[in-house]
C-alpha cells in the first residue's frame, strides 16, 4: 500500500527538475558590454564586484532631483577581444562524404547583412564518425569586407555553420555540432595535420624542398592521429631538404614558444629548424631542446622565442625542418614525424571567455535560421550525444542531414547548406527568469526590464526592494508576471529575440545607494515552484534553488522554502526520501499570519549529506483554529 501512495505522490506531484540556461553571469564586463544611464538631476556609475558565484556588477546611484537610474546591457552582438580573446572552439564530428566544413561570424556594421564584414574559415571534413575539437585562431579566418572591409571583433553580430562542396562529392552526408566557443588561448595553432591537406589554420600551404638531396612529404597516422611523415636523404656535402610551412606573416609578439612534436623513425636522426622574418632567419638544431634527442616516441619541442635572436616576430613568414649534410652535420637519411606545429605562451591557462551555443536548446527556440543552396537541402535536429569531449551527462548537440543532388540545376555553383544564428538571447522555451540581487542605502523600487529586437520593453516592478542590507537575495520573476512598458514595432515582447536587460532603480524614498546583480537564468517551469492557494491555510509556497547542490562551494546549497499563511499556525517541514522514509524534520515556532520561510541545506537528522536523487518535502501547518494544511512536492539533490 505505501507503493502505491508513493507512485501516486511522485506522479501527482511531480514537476520536472528546473533545466536552466544561464544568460549572463556577469564574470566579465566586456563579452556583453554594460552601460549606465540617469535621469536628469541623478547619477549612476557601474563597477564590477565579487559576487555570490564569481563576479557581479554593481551599480552605485544617486538619484538627487532626478527619478531613477538604470544599468543595462545589449545582448545584439558580442565582444570577442577586450579579454583577450584570440581563438574560436567548436567541436563536430561527420560521415558520408568529404566535403568542406565552414564556421562563418559576421560583425554589425549594418543591418543588412550584405553590408557587413564577414570572417570565414573552412576545413574538410573528416567522416569517420569522431568527435573532433577544432581551434581555430582568429587568424585562421579569412576576411570577406563586404562593410568597412575591417572585422570588428567588438561587436560581433551573427555566426553561421554550413557545409559545402567546394572539394566532396554531390551526395549526402551528415555533420553533428557541438558547444561553440571564444576563447583566450595559450596556443596558437599553426597544423595539427588532422585534414591532412594545406592549407593549415593560417591558409598557408606546406612545401617539400631539395637541394643535391630528396624529401618526400605525405600524411600517415601514428597512434591514432594523422601527422606529417617527412623521408629525406641527404647524402652527399653541401646536400640539404626539408619542408617549409607558411606561417603567413603573421605577428606572434603575443607568445614567449614554438612548439612542435617530433618522432623519428629509428631514433638519433639530426636535424635542424629555423623561423624566417623579413628581418632575418635563425637556425637551430632540434636535439638542443631534447635531452636524448629525438627518440622512436613523440617529444614536444619548446623553444623560447628570444632563441631565435635574428627573428622579428611581428612579421613571421616560414618554419623550416630540414636535413642537412654539411660542416658539423650529416642528417643523412631517414624519416621523422611532426605534429601540432603551435606558438605558445608559457605560464598562462586558456579560458573560455563565451560561450555562443552549447547546442543543447531546440533548433528554432534557439535564434537559428537554416539556409541551403538551389541544388542542396538540409534538415537539422536536436538529439542527445554524451560521447563529445568533455560533455555533461545530458549534452546534446545539432544532427545537420544534408544533400548535394547530383542533378543540378546550377551546375556551375557550389551548392551549401548554412544554419546561421543571430546573438539575441532566445528565452522563449523557458517560464521565468531568475536573478540574484543585493542593495545598499535608500529603499527604493527596482524596475527588471526586458527589450526585444524591435524596442519593445516590457517589465516587472518590485516595490521597496532596493535595500538588502547588502545581502543577497533571490528574485525569479515568472514570464506571467512581467508586464508592458512601451512599443517598439509592435506592442508584443519577442522571446526569441530578447536584445537588452535593464535594472533600473526608480524613486521610492529618493536618495543614494548601491545595487548589484548576478546571475541571470532562465529557468523551465516547473523546477522552482511557484503555487498560489488562495483559501487554504498555507495561501503561497515557492521554491528556491530546486534542485540544489548541497557540496560547500556556497552556490545553491540550501534549498528554500517559501510560503504565506492566513493565520497563525505551527509549521512543520518533513523530508522523505522516496520510499517513504523521513530523513529530516524541521520544526518552526508558532507563526504569524504571513510570508515566513524555512530551508534545508540537504543534510539528514544524522547531520549526513543526502545523496543525488529526489525527495518529497511536506509543508504541514495547523492553526490556532485547528485548521490545517499540507502540501506535498518533489525536490532534487544534484551535486
Amino acid at each position: 500500500m505505501k507503493k502505491n501512495i508513493l507512485l501516486f505522490l511522485i506522479f501527482s506531484f511531480l514537476p520536472a527538475l528546473a533545466h536552466s540556461l544561464m544568460l549572463d553571469d556577469y564574470s566579465s564586463t566586456s563579452t556583453v558590454v554594460a552601460s549606465t544611464s540617469a535621469d536628469t538631476g541623478s547619477s549612476a556609475s557601474l563597477n564590477g564586484i565579487t559576487g555570490v558565484n564569481n563576479n557581479a556588477l554593481e551599480m552605485t546611484y544617486s538619484l538627487g532631483t532626478g527619478n531613477w537610474a538604470v544599468f543595462s546591457k545589449d545582448y545584439s552582438s558580442r565582444d570577442f577581444v577586450s579579454d583577450l580573446g584570440n581563438s574560436i572552439r567548436v567541436r563536430y564530428k561527420a560521415t558520408g562524404s568529404t566535403n568542406t566544413l565552414e564556421v562563418k561570424f559576421t560583425d554589425s556594421d549594418s543591418t543588412d547583412t550584405s553590408k557587413c564584414d564577414k570572417l570565414v574559415y573552412k576545413t574538410a571534413l573528416i567522416d569517420d564518425n569522431s568527435w573532433r575539437t577544432l581551434n581555430l585562431p582568429f587568424p585562421a579566418f579569412a576576411l570577406f569586407g563586404d562593410g568597412t572591409n575591417s572585422f570588428d571583433y567588438k561587436k560581433v553580430a551573427r555566426v553561421a555553420v554550413g557545409v559545402n562542396q567546394d572539394t566532396g562529392p554531390r551526395t549526402s552526408g551528415k555533420v553533428w555540432i557541438d558547444k561553440i566557443e571564444v576563447l583566450k588561448s595559450t596556443t596558437n595553432l599553426v597544423d595539427d595535420f588532422n585534414d591532412g591537406a594545406d592549407p593549415n589554420l593560417f591558409n598557408q600551404d606546406s612545401t617539400a624542398f631539395a637541394t643535391g638531396g630528396t624529401v618526400t612529404k605525405e600524411y600517415a597516422t601514428v597512434s591514432g592521429e594523422k601527422v606529417m611523415k617527412i623521408t629525406y636523404n641527404v647524402p652527399s656535402n653541401g646536400n640539404f631538404s626539408g619542408i617549409t610551412i607558411g606561417l603567413g606573416n603573421r605577428n606572434y609578439q603575443n607568445n614567449t614558444h614554438l612548439s612542435f612534436k617530433i618522432r623519428g623513425n629509428a631514433g638519433g636522426e639530426v636535424l635542424k629548424f629555423k623561423l624566417e622574418s623579413p628581418q632575418g632567419t635563425t637556425e637551430l638544431f632540434v636535439s638542443t631542446f631534447l635531452s636524448a634527442g629525438i627518440t622512436t616516441s613523440f617529444q614536444e619541442v619548446r623553444v623560447p622565442l628570444s632563441s631565435f635572436t635574428a627573428v622579428n616576430f611581428s612579421t613571421v613568414t616560414v618554419f623550416t625542418m630540414m636535413a642537412q649534410n654539411d660542416t658539423g652535420i650529416n642528417s643523412g637519411s631517414g624519416i621523422v614525424y611532426l605534429d601540432d606545429v603551435a606558438f605558445i605562451r608559457v605560464g598562462e591557462e586558456s579560458k573560455v571567455l563565451l560561450t555562443i551555443d552549447e547546442m543543447d536548446m531546440d533548433f528554432l527556440s534557439n535564434n537559428w535560421d537554416s539556409s541551403s543552396h538551389a541544388d542542396a537541402s538540409q534538415s537539422v535536429s536536436v538529439i542527445s550525444d554524451i560521447t563529445v569531449p568533455d560533455s555533461a551527462a545530458s549534452n546534446r548537440v545539432y544532427q545537420i542531414n544534408y544533400n548535394f543532388t547530383n542533378s543540378p540545376s546550377k551546375p556551375t555553383e557550389t551548392p551549401y547548406t548554412l544554419i546561421e544564428k543571430q546573438f539575441y538571447h532566445s528565452i522563449h522555451p523557458f517560464s521565468a527568469l531568475k536573478f540574484q540581487y543585493k542593495g545598499t542605502g535608500s529603499s527604493n523600487n527596482v524596475e527588471f526590464k526586458l527589450t526585444d529586437s524591435d524596442n519593445t520593453t516590457w517589465f516587472k516592478k518590485f516595490f521597496i526592494a532596493s535595500n538588502t542590507s547588502g545581502v543577497w537575495k533571490n528574485a525569479v520573476v515568472p514570464y506571467d508576471q512581467i508586464v508592458f512598458f512601451s512599443a517598439g514595432d509592435d506592442s508584443s515582447l519577442n522571446l526569441k529575440k530578447i536584445k537588452k536587460v535593464e535594472f533600473a532603480v526608480a524613486k521610492g524614498a529618493g536618495g543614494s545607494g548601491t545595487f548589484a546583480v548576478d546571475s541571470l537564468e532562465a529557468l523551465e517551469s516547473g523546477g522552482e515552484l511557484d503555487q498560489s492557494r488562495p483559501g487554504n491555510l498555507i495561501t503561497n509556497i515557492r521554491t528556491v534553488n530546486n534542485p540544489f547542490s548541497p557540496n560547500g562551494d556556497t552556490v545553491k546549497d540550501e534549498v528554500f522554502f517559501i510560503y504565506s499563511l492566513d493565520a497563525e499556525s505551527k509549521v512543520n517541514l518533513r523530508i522523505y526520501d522516496l520510499s517513504g522514509n523521513e530523513i529530516k524534520m524541521v520544526a518552526a515556532p508558532t507563526q504569524s499570519a504571513g510570508e515566513h520561510a524555512l530551508s534545508w541545506d540537504g543534510k539528514n537528522s544524522g547531520n549526513e549529506n543526502a545523496l543525488n536523487g529526489l525527495y518529497i518535502f511536506r509543508l504541514e501547518a495547523e492553526s490556532s483554529d485547528n485548521r490545517k494544511d499540507i502540501i506535498r512536492q518533489i525536490i532534487g539533490v544534484l551535486k
